[in-house]
């Protein structure tokens, strides 16, 4: 079951890629089962993004991940924006890694904040 329709395995925006491919660049991805009910059971766990962690899933899911920049501790301390998260949620029949241009483009990571994107689940009435 992919509640995505296909997105959790991409194909990924160019921007996406090209930002997840700096070095300086930390990326995490994740996802949390949801229960009948839509509320998010237990914590979320890493994933990569690989056909297997489909197969036998019979629960609905959100996929997430956060892009932050590295920063040696003598730099974070200076920066506005470290220890701040700041989400970023997409419009129908879209996904997370559209912003990845808005967030590159908007210095967000230079500051230090974090930037969450997930991927809503589709409609559904719970």
């Amino acid at each position: 079951m992919d509640p995505s329709y296909g997105r959790y395995l991409g194909p990924h925006h160019s921007t996406e890629i090209e930002l997840e491919a700096q070095p300086s660049i930390k990326t995490t991805r994740r996802r949390v089962f949801l229960d009948s009910d839509g509320n998010g059971v237990g914590e979320g766990h890493k994933v990569e993004l690989v056909k297997e962690e489909l197969q036998g899933v019979q629960q609905e899911w959100i996929y997430y991940k956060s892009w932050e920049k590295t920063f040696s501790e003598e730099q974070s301390t200076s920066l506005p924006g470290r220890g701040i998260d700041i989400v970023f949620v997409h419009g129908l029949g879209d996904s997370g890694g559209r912003w990845a241009k808005q967030v590159e483009d908007s210095g967000l990571l230079d500051e230090g904040f974090r930037v969450w994107t997930l991927d809503l689940a589709t409609i559904k009435h719970f």
